[in-house]
């Protein structure tokens, strides 16, 4: 079931988390692409069909329907 939430920022390693408190590491190849994103843009989170042992995802920003993989993440260290 696809989850919806706020971007709340992407740090330099590539950690996208979001308002709902989860954390996703985006794929290395679409992290460019997803800094370009603005902090506060809804942003929905689907399961990938591909089955691999890591569960990958699709994050949309809604605003501008660019999508990027990612797969879920620890909290970043501060």
């Amino acid at each position: 079931m696809p989850i919806t939430s706020q971007l709340v920022g992407i740090n330099s390693d590539g950690i996208a988390a979001l308002a709902n408190g989860t954390y996703w590491r985006i794929a290395p190849g679409d992290l460019a692409r997803a800094k370009k994103w603005l902090t506060g843009a809804e942003v929905t989170v689907t399961p990938t069909d591909v089955h691999k042992p890591i569960r990958k995802v699709n994050l949309t920003n809604i605003d501008t329907g660019e999508r990027v993989a990612a797969m879920q993440s620890n909290s970043p260290p501060k």
